[in-house]
C-alpha cells in the first residue's frame, strides 16, 4: 500500500494533470475581486505541489520499498524535461500560426519598431545581469551572470548557447593557467576543486581531469544560477502583464476596440489574396513542429564567441509564422482561426506552467530559505525593469498600444508564458502580432548577448 500511494503521488502524469485542475480553478477564482491569475494559476500551484511532493520523498530512506519509486521522479526532477519541451512546442506551434494572420498589417503600421524593442529589451537585460551579478552578487562571474541573465528572462535557446560556450571558454581558460599569477591560479583551482584542497602548488599544470572538472563545473555554475533564475522570471512576467494596466491606468477594453479598428481599416486596404481559414488541420500543424524541430538544429559557430543555434522552441515558432504568413501550401492550410487552435494553445501552456511549477517548487521555495534568495531577488528585479523599460519605450517613445504592446515585451524577453497569460487577461489573440513582430530580434539579440558576456 506504501508503495502504491508513493508510486500514485510521484508520477508526473497524474501530478501533471492535478496541478492542472487546481490551477485552473485557482486562476479562474473570483475570491480575489477583478485579479485572477488565469492561465498561469497551475504554475503557482505547481510549485506548491511539485515542493511538498518532493520534501515527502527525501524522508523516504534507502531501505524503504517505496525508495526506487521515489529516485525514479528524483532522477527526473518531478517531470522529465523532454515532457516539458513537447509541451511547449506545441504552445509555440499554436502561437506562432495565431500571430502570422495579422504581422504583415502590424509590420506595415509600426515598422521597425518592434525590432527595435525586442533588441533594447534584451540588451538591457545583458547589461543588468552581468553589472549585478559581477560586481553586487556573492561568488559572481560571466557564467552565473550568464545563467541569471537566461534565466530572468526565460530563454531556452539563451541558456543552451551558455551552456555550449561556457564549457569551451573554459578549456581556453585553462590553456592560460601555466601564465596567470598564483592568484589567479587560485581562484581557477577553486572552480575545479571547490573544496579548496587543491592548491597552485599542489598543480603547476593542469591534467586532463583537471580541465574536464573546469568545464563540467562552469557548466554547472551556469545551470545552477539558470534554475533559480527561471520560475522568478516567470513571475515577474506574469506579474507585469496582470498589474502595467492598473499601474497605468490602462483601459484594456478601449485599446483592444481601438486596435481593431486600426486593424480592419489595414485589412480594407489591403490587395493581397485571400486565404480562407479552417477551423484546424492536423496535417498543416504536425507539419509546422516538425518542420521547426529541423530549422532549430542548425549550429552556427561564430569563433570565439560560442555557438549559435535557435533549438526547438525558436526553431518552431519561426516555421509556424513563416508557413501561417504564407497561408497554403498544396493540401496543407496553415490559416486556423477557429476555436480548437486556441485549444491546443491553452491545454498545452497551462500543462507546460504547471510541469515547470512542478519541477522546480523545491529549489524556489529552498532558494527563499538560503544564499540563492539573492539570485532570485536579481531575476525578479531584472525581470521587472526589462518589463517596465520596454514598457515605457513602446508606450511613450513608440507610441504602441497596450495589445500589441503587451505582446511584443514578451517577445522581447521571449517568454512564450508572459504571453499566454496576457492573452487570458485580455481574451484575446491579438497580443500575439506583437509578440512575434518583436522575437526574431529578441531571440538572435539574446544568444549574441549571452555570448559577449565571456568575451567581457
Amino acid at each position: 500500500m506504501r508503495v502504491t500511494f508513493f508510486a500514485l503521488i510521484t508520477n508526473y502524469y497524474f501530478l501533471s494533470f492535478f496541478v492542472l485542475c487546481l490551477g485552473m480553478l485557482f486562476g479562474e477564482s473570483r475570491r480575489m475581486g477583478k485579479l485572477r491569475f488565469g492561465v498561469s494559476g497551475p504554475f503557482f500551484v505547481g510549485i506548491v505541489t511539485g515542493w511538498g511532493v518532493y520534501s515527502l520523498a527525501l524522508t523516504v530512506p534507502p531501505n524503504d520499498p517505496a525508495y526506487e519509486v521515489v529516485r525514479t521522479m528524483m532522477k527526473n526532477n518531478v517531470v522529465p524535461a523532454n515532457l516539458e519541451a513537447f509541451m511547449l512546442t506545441l504552445f509555440v506551434a499554436a502561437v506562432g500560426l495565431i500571430a502570422s494572420r495579422d504581422l504583415r498589417f502590424v509590420l506595415k503600421k509600426y515598422g521597425a519598431k518592434f525590432l527595435v524593442l525586442g533588441a533594447l529589451i534584451t540588451a538591457f537585460g545583458a547589461v543588468t545581469a552581468y553589472v549585478g551579478c559581477v560586481k553586487l552578487l556573492p561568488g559572481g562571474n560571466a557564467y552565473r551572470a550568464s545563467g541569471l541573465y537566461t534565466g530572468a528572462l526565460t530563454s531556452s535557446p539563451g541558456l543552451g548557447a551558455a551552456l555550449e560556450s561556457s564549457a569551451g571558454d573554459a578549456v581556453t581558460e585553462a590553456g592560460r593557467y601555466e601564465g596567470m599569477t598564483r592568484g589567479e591560479q587560485a581562484e581557477l583551482l577553486l572552480r575545479i576543486d571547490p573544496s579548496g584542497r587543491l592548491t597552485p602548488e599542489d598543480a603547476p599544470r593542469l591534467t586532463e581531469e583537471h580541465i574536464d572538472a573546469l568545464a563540467v563545473n562552469t557548466s554547472a555554475e551556469v545551470g545552477m544560477a539558470y534554475a533559480i533564475a527561471y520560475p522568478f522570471g516567470l513571475i515577474s512576467v506574469i506579474l507585469g502583464m496582470m498589474f502595467l494596466p492598473r499601474l497605468f491606468r490602462i483601459d484594456c477594453a478601449s485599446e483592444l476596440a481601438l486596435h481593431r479598428s486600426e486593424l480592419n481599416a489595414l485589412r480594407a486596404g489591403d490587395g493581397a489574396e485571400k486565404i480562407e481559414s479552417v477551423e484546424f488541420d492536423f496535417k498543416s500543424y504536425a507539419l509546422v513542429c516538425a518542420a521547426g524541430y529541423i530549422v532549430g538544429l542548425p549550429e552556427v559557430r561564430m569563433g570565439g564567441l560560442g555557438v549559435f543555434r535557435l533549438g526547438a522552441t525558436g526553431g518552431v515558432f519561426i516555421s509556424s509564422v513563416a508557413f501561417g504568413y504564407i497561408g497554403k501550401l498544396g493540401p496543407f492550410i496553415f490559416r486556423m482561426s477557429g476555436n480548437t487552435i486556441n485549444t491546443f494553445k491553452d491545454i498545452s501552456l497551462g500543462t507546460y506552467l504547471g510541469m515547470v511549477g512542478l519541477t522546480y517548487g523545491y529549489s524556489v521555495v529552498n532558494s527563499l530559505a538560503g544564499p540563492g534568495i539573492l539570485y532570485a531577488a536579481a531575476s525578479l528585479v531584472i525581470g521587472m525593469l526589462c518589463v517596465l523599460v520596454g514598457f515605457l519605450v513602446g508606450r511613450y517613445a513608440f507610441g504602441l498600444n497596450w495589445v500589441l504592446l503587451s505582446g511584443a515585451i514578451c517577445g522581447g524577453m521571449t517568454a512564450n508564458p508572459g504571453l499566454g497569460v496576457v492573452s487570458s487577461i485580455m481574451g484575446s489573440d491579438e497580443p500575439a502580432a506583437g509578440y512575434a513582430a518583436a522575437y526574431p530580434t529578441a531571440i538572435t539579440g539574446m544568444v549574441f548577448c549571452t555570448l559577449l558576456m565571456y568575451a567581457a
